[in-house]
């Protein structure tokens, strides 16, 4: 048991008496220090800087603009970033006397040079963001790799090159890894297997070769694998069993091969993109399984085969993109179920068969591309599409009409329906087309529309006309974009021609028939009213005559 005596309490205030004055004097001497090693950063860097003002001489570091302090007052995180700060990395022997330093953060700035080889002496650094220098050179100290506290290292958009040390193994904390946009090569070196707290590793955009390790699924933290723009050869590596990766892309690599069956055990995958490859076969049957994906592209490789119909299970899928392939049969009426889709591109493959009805209804979908494949029939009259931006549907054999519908999808900006064999009068077809605000392109020709291009069309600038180039459309004379309409087709063909709709012209025929017939009946009543009127006037007359002739006799 404690006993609280007198004695004691007296000792304990002295002891904080005496103990004051020499953590008041440690706490000058670091700000002091870490002052002066601040203001040598700055004149390294140069001077004016509106950053730079607030770093003098008479006030403290932690009231500084970029620098951040421990409870210590003592610097603990140097944060630049986007400053445009031209010049060199400083010199490890001065930057690393900031003994508590843990963040170093000088992305975005104008930075060139090398880093420091012995950089590694700020030994209790845990990040380090140099990227967005683009002309950081020269290749990777493999003693950077030697700071073992370091969590996060982002060295991208630079222009480092060589390869990737093997000392990287030795990085076992690190759990966020960019090397992406620089001129790095050689395989992916065998130590990263060592970085078992890694979540994020993004080698994009380089000259990496070789195979890609499918043991890069044994990082069990591992969610986001980005390995996009390399050399890479073979097939597309998957795991073995179950793992909780969220984010894979390896487009534009080299691949090749088919998409594995183990796909299926990346459960929790959201985003998968392998665009730009050579893989072949069809895609997965129950590529449904990966229930969180919400956005899948495949496009620009050589898949064949039709879509699967597991696809309906894909809810959350956003974004879609089977496009530039070999992909036949017809497009999946449950594609139409999938509500969550704002972004679909079949374009340029051999799909066949109508549009889904389902497809252009109660849908979030501002970007359709149909493009390039062998549709047929017509577009389907409801179109409940109002977030729609962009629809291209040429190059098909889609006939019949172009629906109501599209004039009252106010956000389209894009339309294409050129090359099919679209009919019709050209001025009921675009009707009020003209109307919608956002549209800056619409391409309706090669198809076997007839009649005059209706004026308010023409004076529309980002339409495009230049293959207007059927005989059987035309324009008035004063217009020498168009082809001019033959005087024998239209004999008033020098006055411009405004279009109404087929159902307008039916009313104003209707109007003026009736107020023919009105105007006609009003006046044959006129007529015999005055006619009767007339005849009155007439026998009465006689009357009184006859009386008169009467009396006198």
């Amino acid at each position: 048991m404690l006993l609280h005596h007198p004695i004691h309490h007296v000792f304990i205030f002295f002891m904080l008496l005496f103990s004051f004055p020499n953590y008041s004097q440690s706490l000058t001497t670091y700000e002091d220090d870490e002052r002066t090693i601040l203001l040598i950063l700055k004149q390294h860097w140069g001077y004016p800087f509106s950053v730079f003002e607030q770093w003098n001489s008479t006030s403290s570091p932690c009231d500084w603009p970029g620098i951040s302090c421990n409870f210590n007052g003592s610097v603990t995180r140097i944060s630049l970033s986007g400053m445009n700060i031209p010049g060199s990395f400083p010199a490890s022997t001065i930057i690393c006397q900031l003994n508590n330093l843990v963040s170093i953060n000088l992305s975005s700035n104008n930075l060139w040079g090398t880093i420091p080889a012995n950089l590694s002496s700020c030994s209790k650094l845990e990040e380090l963001d140099l990227s967005g220098n683009y002309i950081f050179t020269g290749k990777l100290p493999g003693e950077l790799f030697s700071m073992k506290k370091l969590r996060t290292l982002d060295l991208s958009m630079n222009s480092f090159s060589g390869s990737i040390p093997d000392d990287i193994g030795n990085l076992y904390n690190l759990g966020y890894l960019d090397l992406s946009m620089n001129y790095l090569s050689g395989p992916i070196p065998s130590t990263l297997l060592h970085l078992q707290q890694l979540s994020h590793l993004s080698l994009s955009s380089n000259k990496l070769t070789g195979k890609i390790p499918s043991q890069l699924f044994s990082l069990k933290k591992l969610r986001s694998l980005m390995l996009s723009q390399n050399k890479f050869y073979g097939e597309i590596p998957a795991p073995k069993v179950p793992h909780s990766l969220e984010s894979l892309v390896i487009s534009n690599s080299h691949l090749n091969g088919s998409i594995p069956e183990d796909i299926r055990n990346l459960y929790n995958l959201g985003y998968l993109d392998l665009s730009g490859n050579s893989f072949t076969g069809s895609i997965p049957d129950d590529i449904g399984s990966l229930y969180n994906l919400g956005h899948l592209d495949l496009s620009r490789n050589s898949f064949t085969g039709s879509i699967p119909d597991d696809i309906r299970s894909l809810y959350n899928l956003g974004h879609l993109d089977l496009s530039r392939n070999f992909f036949t049969g017809s497009i999946p009426d449950d594609i139409g179920s999938l509500y969550n889709l704002g972004h679909l591109d079949l374009s340029k493959n051999s799909f066949s068969g109508p549009i889904p009805a389902r497809l252009l209804q109660l849908h979030k979908l501002y970007y359709l591309s149909l493009a390039s494949n062998n549709l047929s029939g017509e577009i389907p009259v409801k179109l409940d599409l109002f977030s729609l931006t962009h629809i291209y549907l040429s190059d098909n054999h889609l006939s019949g009409s172009i629906p109501r519908g599209f004039r009252e999808l106010q956000q389209l900006e894009n339309i294409d329906l050129s090359h099919n064999k679209f009919s019709g009068d050209i001025c009921e077809s675009v009707s009020q087309m003209w109307a919608i605000p956002a549209l800056d392109t619409l391409r309706i020709c090669k198809n076997h529309f007839s009649g005059r291009i209706p004026y308010e069309l023409m004076k529309l600038k980002h339409i495009v006309f230049r293959c207007f180039d059927e005989a059987n459309l035309c324009s008035y004379a004063r217009d020498k974009r168009f082809p001019t309409c033959p005087s024998q087709l239209f004999s008033d063909y020098s006055v411009p021609q405004h279009c109404a709709s087929n159902k307008s012209k039916k009313i104003i025929e209707v109007v003026i028939a009736a107020v023919l017939i009105i105007v006609g009946l009003g006046i044959l009543i006129l007529v015999l009213r005055y006619a009767w009127g007339r005849r009155r006037e007439n026998d009465g007359e006689e009357w009184s005559m006859e009386g008169q002739e009467k009396y006198i006799e």
